[in-house]
């Protein structure tokens, strides 16, 4: 939030190795040794980093920068719009049931992770 820079890394046989300082050890200018896949699909690396749009992707990933699109199935289907319902002018129910405005879709093709 501050963007201070907190460390500093290298890519090293499939890994990114990062290089931090630890203020509160004896000595700070010990590295800490991190290290974390570099091998995950530009597809894996949008879903977990929350579905980032195309171009923030790129912005953090620079060698995705010749990536045209994302297939995402669950960013098509939250693009969706509801259809719009017929006006009608004057219409009130009367009585509980009356008129039901109901916006039904279903099932979905891409299972939760529960299987639904």
């Amino acid at each position: 939030m501050t963007g201070k820079i907190i460390g500093r890394g290298r890519e090293s046989g499939g890994l990114y190795v990062l290089e931090t300082t630890i203020p509160k050890m004896p000595n700070p200018k010990v590295p800490k040794l991190v290290a974390c896949s570099s091998t995950m699909t530009p597809l894996e690396l949008h879903y977990r980093l929350g579905h980032p749009s195309l171009p923030i992707l790129k912005k953090l990933f620079p060698h995705f920068q010749k990536l045209s699109h994302l297939h995402c199935k669950s960013c098509q289907f939250a693009k969706h719009h509801c259809s719009s319902y017929v006006p009608r002018v004057n219409k009130r129910a009367t009585s509980p049931f009356e008129l039901i405005h109901s916006d039904v879709w279903g099932p979905c093709p891409v299972l939760s992770k529960s299987g639904f």
